[in-house]
């Protein structure tokens, strides 16, 4: 479950979720689009506002029904 579903379940806006968390709207658009990723130290914050996980958050909601594979 990806950044995006948590915060639409929750009824929050882009812009409502960057004001709790201090950024600008530009950077919670770039998260969700996979055009950027959140800093480690604000994975925590995110997911106590969206109700959820850090591991969660990573989840892309199409990933939730693939199989998990690993490299290495």
């Amino acid at each position: 479950m990806g950044i995006a579903s948590r915060r639409k379940k929750l009824g929050l806006s882009q812009n409502d979720l960057a004001k709790m968390l201090g950024v600008d709207q530009t950077a919670v658009h770039n998260w969700e689009h996979g055009k950027a990723m959140p800093t480690a130290k604000r994975l925590p914050a995110i997911a106590k506002i969206l109700e959820c996980t850090v591991d969660e958050l990573l989840q892309d909601d199409d990933q939730l029904d693939a199989p998990i594979t690993t490299t290495g």
